[in-house]
């Protein structure tokens, strides 16, 4: 089952973005929602942060993003501040307008304010999000977060804490290489006639030419293929390796006819052509 999930998700980030985001930056903000762990008896509690991404390319990226919160307990009087800082390593994957993503990394949890909510804790974490995008550069951005603190320094509940962090938040980006979705080798925020067909020939404004105003776009020239060369003929096959029939015909009619090899001693002596036999018959005449 673990080999089969790995296998999944090594196809999913193979999958090609259409969208060109590498060498990109990501900022965002977000508004969040947490559910502590249960030891920590602290009411649900709504936050925010913002963060910031790079992207190496298509596919892979980091990012660090700040967060605060000021949760109650359930019961009693005290209160707590949190502030979280995280730094992940992100796999993207999708569509051009519909980008999911994996992130983990590390994660450090500041409690303040007063005891027993006065401690800091290092923890990992791991999210599975999607960005949905509104433009070419502006994308909402869902993400559910869980943060693992393997020794919590709570004085309070077990050695280890979990906590489910939920962010909706919108991101711009800035930067990154140009998109040209038709191949045509003119930008799409430049391109006028998006959609060119393979192979089109297109002036500076991305549009096909016409020169000879025939209504036919031009095409690049392709090199022409060669087929293999001919054992018998010395030339490339598919080419003109064989002669009209008219002159193969004519080279046969001038050929001379080979003498018999049962003539014999007396060579063509005895041997007859055509048109000597007429001959002999006049002389005796």
């Amino acid at each position: 089952m673990h080999a089969r999930t790995v296998v999944a998700l090594a196809t999913l980030a193979a999958a090609p973005l259409a969208a060109q985001r590498s060498h990109s930056f990501e900022f965002g903000v977000f508004g969040s929602f947490t559910r502590y762990d249960h030891a920590f008896n602290l009411d649900n509690q709504i936050g925010g942060g913002g963060r910031l991404g790079y992207f190496f390319g298509e596919h892979m990226g980091v990012e660090l993003d700040a967060g605060y919160q000021a949760p109650s307990a359930k019961t009693g009087p005290a209160a707590s501040k949190l502030s979280v800082g995280s730094a992940s390593l992100v796999l993207n994957f999708g569509s051009e307008r519909n980008t999911f993503y994996l992130l983990g990394g590390y994660s450090r949890l500041d409690f303040e304010d007063s005891t027993p909510y006065r401690f800091t804790d290092n923890a990992m974490h791991g999210a599975l999000g999607d960005r949905i995008f509104l433009g070419d550069r502006v994308a909402m951005r869902l993400e559910v977060r869980a943060i693992y603190a393997p020794s919590t320094k709570a004085a309070f509940g077990p050695d280890w804490a979990g906590h489910i962090i939920g962010t909706l938040g919108l991101s711009a980006f800035f930067g990154g290489e140009a998109r040209d979705l038709d191949g045509d080798g003119v930008a799409d925020n430049k391109d006028a006639c998006p959609g060119t067909p393979t192979g089109a020939v297109v002036d500076p404004r991305g549009c096909p030419t016409d020169a000879d105003g025939d209504a036919v776009c031009r095409q690049r020239r392709r090199p022409r293929r060669r087929g293999p060369v001919s054992q018998h003929s010395g030339r490339r096959r598919g080419g003109r390796d064989r002669l009209p029939g008219r002159l193969r015909q004519g080279r046969r009619a001038r050929r001379p006819r080979q003498v018999p090899q049962h003539a014999g001693r007396h060579g063509s002596r005895h041997l007859r052509l055509p048109g000597q036999q007429g001959q002999r018959r006049r002389r005796r005449g």
